[in-house]
């Protein structure tokens, strides 16, 4: 199975009620905090969570959802967007990507693993 949605799966699963899954990696002032997107649907609107955390793990501990916060009045951001679309070209835009990967909830921390070992972290 493939680990990112395309837009069609990314449409149902916010119609049924799902999360999905922006991992955005390191936060390029400070390589210690990481931070992810949440994405669901909200009163027919398209609802955007950002997270930023502190990267407390390593591959032998992997719960992103479990790690500190960071404390700034950005950390958790709403906003709601009409459209998937929207929502692409915003995030685009925002965090300056050239191409959005949506995942399923929780697997986030698969895309941190990744992160790590692309790192070089063992």
């Amino acid at each position: 199975m493939a680990r990112y949605l395309d837009k069609q799966a990314l449409q149902a699963k916010l119609n049924f009620g799902k999360e999905v899954e922006v991992f955005l990696g390191r936060d390029n002032e400070d390589k210690n905090i990481i931070s992810f997107l949440v994405l669901r649907k909200q009163n027919e609107k398209i609802g955007i969570y950002h997270y930023q955390c502190f990267d407390e793990g390593g591959l032998d501990y992997l719960d992103i959802y479990s790690f500190s916060e960071v404390e700034e009045k950005d950390t958790y951001q709403v906003l709601e967007l009409d459209s998937i679309e929207d929502a692409v070209e915003f995030i685009k835009t925002q965090y300056s990507l050239v191409e959005v990967r949506f995942v399923n909830q929780g697997v986030s921390q698969e895309e941190y693993k990744d992160l790590l070992q692309s790192e070089g972290v063992s």
